[in-house]
């Protein structure tokens, strides 16, 4: 009797855990589900926010192009307004310059212009077939076109940009820093150049005591209007450029970051899956 009354107990027990496994099982199997799809929500909504992010930045490239474009538009602009305010300005002064003798120190600036150029020429065709010289031409070159495509570039900081501007302007003039010292070094040539430069200063303020005379004329008025315009406009036109540039780093940031949190969802969603099997 007392067998047969253990033996039960034995089977009750054994049939209770085998009842508390089972449900243990399929709870972590529930458990494990619920996991599963929850990751996956998770890589899917990150994959959506990487796809709008990538959408965001194509977006903020096109708008730098299209700025990019308008500010070269404007900056050409600003260069024929001012040859035209230019070329008014000189026309009134021939006429009106001659009441303080600025037809006669103009005349003498060609003249002395004409002997510096003289003079300059052997030595500017000795520097010329030098290695030196020759070589500092190539880095102009090379600097101009840099220099052309820097402002297209996106990816530097505005800092970066000056700081590379500068250096690409210096290396396009060394032909012709190469040049002034060469001359500053021959007497007759730097003795040509001190009376240009003379002149020079005469001229300048001979036009400077005339220039509001000359501003006040009607030509010379709608040219000066026109000039204020299209700097106004090329400033603004670079300013959208600035903003534009900010735009799309911040827009790149922003899919960096979107990248980063969908590659994190992965990796759990695949430790999980680690789990998972190992459980199995």
């Amino acid at each position: 009797m007392r067998r047969s009354l253990t033996l039960c107990l034995a089977l009750g027990v054994l049939s209770v855990s085998v009842a508390r496994g089972s449900l243990g099982l399929a709870f972590d199997k529930k458990s494990g589900n619920a996991r599963e799809r929850k990751d996956d929500a998770r890589v899917r909504r990150e994959k959506e926010d990487v796809e709008k992010a990538k959408d965001a930045v194509n977006d903020a490239q096109k708008s730098l192009t299209r700025v990019l474009k308008e500010a070269a538009a404007a900056e050409a602009r600003e260069k024929v307004v001012l040859h035209a305010l230019h070329a008014a300005r000189e026309r009134v002064e021939e006429r009106l310059g001659k009441k303080v003798g600025l037809d006669v120190e103009s005349t003498r600036f060609k003249e002395a212009q004409s002997e510096y150029e003289k003079a300059k020429g052997p030595i500017v065709e000795r520097l010329k077939a030098s290695q030196e010289y020759q070589s500092a031409v190539k880095s102009a070159e090379t600097a101009m076109n840099q220099l052309r495509e820097l402002r297209g570039d996106d990816s530097l900081t505005d800092d970066q940009r000056k700081a590379k501007s500068t250096e690409l302007t210096r290396l396009s003039l060394g032909p012709s820093r190469l040049e002034q010292s060469a001359v500053a070094a021959d007497e007759t040539a730097n003795r040509a150049q001190t009376r240009l430069d003379e002149i020079q200063k005469r001229v300048a303020a001979l036009r400077e005591k005339i220039r509001k005379e000359v501003d006040a004329e009607p030509d010379v008025r709608k040219a000066l209007s026109d000039v204020e315009s299209a700097r106004k406009d090329s400033n603004k036109a670079d300013s959208e450029v600035v903003k534009a540039r900010n735009h799309l780093q911040s827009a790149r940031t922003k899919l960096a970051q979107q990248q980063q949190d969908l590659r994190k969802a992965q990796i759990k969603d695949k430790q999980n899956d680690g789990k998972k099997k190992g459980k199995g």
